[in-house]
């Protein structure tokens, strides 16, 4: 039962569906019949807001009422032939209520748009889309309320912050980029610190070793004087030792040369006695 129900449903969402999308494709001609002229251009309210730009920028510009958007902001051109498409359909319909431009050049300079109130919960709101193109492509765009007294400060008040918010916007841009571009340089900066640095950092270890290898190098100059000097000293040293042994064998010579005449008389004496002896025997 359910599922029927549901399937009910769903063919009466279609045939719902089909019936529209036939009623707008297969719309009858039109003809001359359907249109009729309008009492007048603008509003009232319209009316008082172009006599305020009249009067403060008269002299200077011109004043457009009533400018379709897609005369004054052109679709780039795009590979993309879907999104150039519906980007033209999306600003066909849109317009400005008042274009200044130059009165020889007729460059756009200021965009105005005049509502009532503000418009929330749209999901197509033209002035936050608009907004979002004239502040993309740096556009001064003027809101006006209609639903206060429309005066000349007023109006005034509305264009002069228009171009003040887009001169803001620009000098923000152009410090972001300069604050950028100081970031990049003290960036570089210091990469370059870092490699010569590390430079020095590599040519003081060779710097050291050369020193090192120098003095191992003179160390065995240094080293014969001194190998010579101990060698002069040990030789030295053995002279002084040869000439002192000398020194002291003379006397235990000298010692032990009369233990021999004193051997050499007993000797005599036996001797001696030998022949009184022999004389005493024989006598």
């Amino acid at each position: 039962m359910v599922e029927a129900i549901l399937v009910l449903i769903f063919a009466g969402t279609a045939v719902m569906f089909y019936s529209y999308y036939n009623a707008r494709v297969a719309l009858p001609p039109p003809h001359s019949g359907c249109y009729e002229k309008r009492e007048r251009l603008l509003s009232d309210t319209e009316a008082q807001v172009l006599q305020a730009l009249e009067a403060e920028y008269g002299n200077e510009r011109r004043v457009l009422p009533k400018v379709n958007a897609q005369d004054v902001v052109a679709v780039k051109p795009t590979p993309d032939q879907p999104l150039m498409e519906a980007a033209e359909e999306r600003i066909r319909h849109e317009q400005f209520d008042f274009v200044l431009c130059g009165k020889d050049a007729f460059d756009v300079s200021c965009a105005v748009r005049c509502r009532s109130g503000e418009r929330k919960g749209q999901v197509h709101d033209p002035d936050r889309f608009l907004a979002e193109v004239c502040e993309h492509l740096e556009l001064p765009l003027a809101r006006i309320r209609t639903d206060q007294p429309i005066t000349q400060a007023r109006v005034k008040a509305r264009v002069d912050e228009a171009f003040r918010e887009v001169q803001e916007r620009a000098e923000a841009r152009k410090a972001k980029q300069a604050a950028k571009a100081t970031k990049a340089a003290k960036a570089a900066q210091g990469t370059t610190g870092t490699a010569t640095a590390g430079g020095a950092a590599k040519k003081a270890p060779a710097a050291t070793g050369a020193a090192a290898q120098g003095t191992d190098g003179g160390s065995p100059a240094a080293a014969a004087p001194a190998s010579g000097g101990t060698g002069g000293d040990a030789k030295a040293g053995k002279a002084a030792d040869e000439t002192t042994a000398p020194a002291g064998a003379a006397p235990e010579k000298a010692a032990s040369a009369p233990a021999t005449p004193s051997s050499t008389p007993s000797s005599s004496t036996a001797s001696s006695a030998g022949p009184a002896g022999s004389s005493g025997t024989g006598a």
